[in-house]
């Protein structure tokens, strides 16, 4: 096997992100869209440290030096991985301090440091620390008597170099952890500012100004902002595992995982890195310094509190499905003919309507529908809900296993149980990703099966942002393998064979090679062999 001709998943990853990072460097991309891509970049990389680079190390513990098929062991991956985010870490660091940050404040958005406040600004802050921040700012010593304090996932915290100034027969520490309130309070404060201007100061910047307040006799040697990413990946139970259960028990582990990354600023004391390293057990590839600025997630706020229309895109309304909004209702829409939409493009409101619909309509006599990422405030959960209660049969998908989203899943899952639905918590050993509606409705002739099948999630809000696809259609044979496939999902039969679907671990790979081969087969010598476009 050539390792040339494959691509390192992890490095192939790390460029498509490079990509989101081209877009906030693209000086014909609105200033606050490029805020806003910076902001994109950083959380991918986030999740990328938190399972994918978490995943390599667990690899490497358990002394794996199996070889990839593009010829790299997991030792040499996370080697390439460390350099190649430390080259794009650099490139969004210049990018932001170099490039977005003059031209914000060009446009009249300033991120003010303390050395810069106003009268008026400095009234505020006082106000607000005391008000505010004050109450709920915890400093945690280090020192023999204090075990070195728990650093969460993803949360800024300041690191305090004291020096006491006079005697005490109190207990004194040199160093000290001030974990960043960022569930209290913004990670951009705003200030008062002129008209038509926009002023914010850093949460961490705030702290550090009253620091002195929090440290009676001791002077502040020093004071910077570190942020730590941990393990977060917890995989797919096995197939002996009570799946719920073990999503539960991993949701409480993810916070405790081991540390993957150290940001921090480049001035932090050489002896106070050194000693971070050592407690978190970190090695040299996993430190990632960063003048200026630490977590470019928190971008996603700066974007949010800043309405300057002319600085962003221009919204774009979803239009709405002529076929859908046409018709006396969704049912005899449906019976005309199959409707595909195109989201964000075209409303989701269509797809959420069929599920409220169904609901509601005494002739529908069940639901059955698969869940992947679910919002805590769900219409569409909703609607099921309502189904159940009306004593309608309804069977929900609920997959447990939807990263990062595992808590709200599982929130209504217990809600949807409550009310009488019937609920599978996924496939033990697989993830369930298809996205699935069938509905039963008696017609007068007869019973007659609504299908929707998605290529994005039944979430709302993140419709209104990816595209997908999705098929209303009442076709029998559509209904035939939607029928098929929630028996083999919910009761683990064997289907028969599926008219229109191919089903991965059972067909879609070798259906899908198969169509390949079709393809690369030689063309006869009058003709000219060419690639599918």
């Amino acid at each position: 096997m050539d390792a040339n001709a494959y691509i390192n998943r992890e490095l192939s990853w790390l460029e498509f992100n490079r990509r989101v990072l081209e877009e906030a460097k693209d000086e014909t991309v609105p200033l606050l869209e490029r805020v806003k891509f910076l902001a994109i970049f950083s959380s991918n990389l986030d999740e990328f440290f938190m399972v994918r680079v978490a995943r390599l190390k667990r690899m490497i513990l358990d002394g794996d030096q199996s070889v990839d098929p593009d010829g790299l062991t997991p030792d040499e991956t996370l080697s390439a991985v460390s350099k190649r985010v430390h080259e794009l870490a650099e490139e969004q660091h210049h990018c932001f301090l170099h490039t977005i940050m003059p031209q914000l404040t060009k446009e009249g958005i300033h991120l003010v440091h303390p050395d810069e406040m106003s009268g008026e600004q400095e009234r505020f802050l006082e106000e607000y620390f005391h008000r505010t921040l004050y109450p709920i700012v915890t400093p945690l010593a280090i020192d023999p008597g204090h075990p070195f304090p728990y650093l969460a996932n993803r949360s800024l915290c300041l690191v305090v170099s004291l020096r006491a100034t006079g005697a005490s027969r109190l207990p004194h520490t040199d160093l000290s952890i001030v974990h960043i309130p960022a569930q209290v309070a913004p990670r951009f404060i705003p200030l008062p500012a002129r008209d038509g201007q926009h002023a914010f100061m850093l949460l961490e910047d705030v702290l550090g100004h009253y620091l002195p307040r929090l440290y009676h006799g001791f002077e502040i040697v020093s004071c910077h902002a570190i942020r730590v990413t941990r393990d977060a990946d917890f995989g797919i139970a096995r197939r002996d595992e009570d799946l719920l259960m073990t999503i539960e028990q991993g949701i409480r582990d993810r916070r405790m995982g081991v540390a993957v990354r150290l940001q921090y600023d480049p001035a932090l004391p050489k002896e106070i890195v050194a000693q971070l390293v050592e407690e978190l057990e970190l090695g040299i590839e996993d430190l990632y310094p960063g003048a200026g600025f630490t977590a470019f997630t928190d971008l996603f706020q700066l974007y949010a509190a800043v309405n300057v229309p002319r600085l962003k895109d221009r919204p774009r309304v979803a239009l709405s499905v002529p076929a859908l909004e046409d018709a006396p209702d969704i049912w005899s829409a449906m019976r005309s003919g199959d409707v595909l939409v195109f989201h964000p493009y075209q409303t989701f409101d269509a797809v959420t309507r069929f599920v409220e619909e169904a609901a509601k309509d005494p002739k529908v006599l069940a639901i059955k529908m698969t869940l992947y990422r679910v919002s805590a405030s769900s219409p569409i959960a909703q609607a099921l809900a309502r189904a159940a209660e009306a004593g309608k049969e309804v069977s929900v998908l609920v997959e447990l296993q939807a990263r990062f989203d595992e808590e709200a899943n599982i929130t209504w899952a217990r809600a949807l149980e409550k009310v009488g639905a019937h609920v599978v918590y996924g496939m033990v050993g697989y993830k369930t990703h298809c996205k699935i509606c069938l509905v039963v409705r008696q017609e007068a002739d007869d019973i007659r099966r609504y299908c929707h099948l998605a290529t994005g999630n039944y979430n709302v809000r993140t419709a209104g942002v990816y595209s997908d696809l999705g098929l209303f259609t009442c076709r029998d044979a559509f209904g035939q393998d939607l029928t098929e496939l929630f028996n083999l999902l919910t009761g683990y039969t064997r289907p028969h064979k599926f008219n229109h679907l191919l089903l991965a671990p059972v067909a879609l790979s070798s259906s899908w090679r198969g169509s390949e081969r079709r393809q690369i087969t030689p063309a006869p010598d009058n003709l000219r062999a060419s690639s599918p476009r």
